[in-house]
């Protein structure tokens, strides 16, 4: 079953000193068919820099992907957005 939505926070992890947040989904996350800044993930950036908030907000999402298939990347996305080894 794809995902939906999986929107994991790392409020622990930064990078450069500023919150993580990691976006996993499937086409609609990847806003597949939409000018990329028109998707939600944009839209949450825009917003979370526009009320001042000083997250980064990474899109992992990807057409066509499964739970699983999220689930096998988690650990180097994690890697990737914080620095640190999951």
């Amino acid at each position: 079953m794809p995902i939906l939505l999986l929107l994991w926070s790392l409020a622990s992890a930064t990078f450069a000193g500023t919150p993580v947040i990691l976006v996993l989904g499937d086409s609609l996350s990847a806003a597949h068919g939409l000018v990329p800044e028109r998707g939600w993930v944009a839209l949450l950036s825009q917003r979370l820099e526009r009320v001042g908030l000083p997250h980064r907000v990474v899109n992992a999402s990807a057409s066509g992907e499964t739970s699983d298939g999220g689930r096998l990347r988690l650990p180097a996305l994690l890697s990737a957005a914080t620095g640190r080894r999951w």
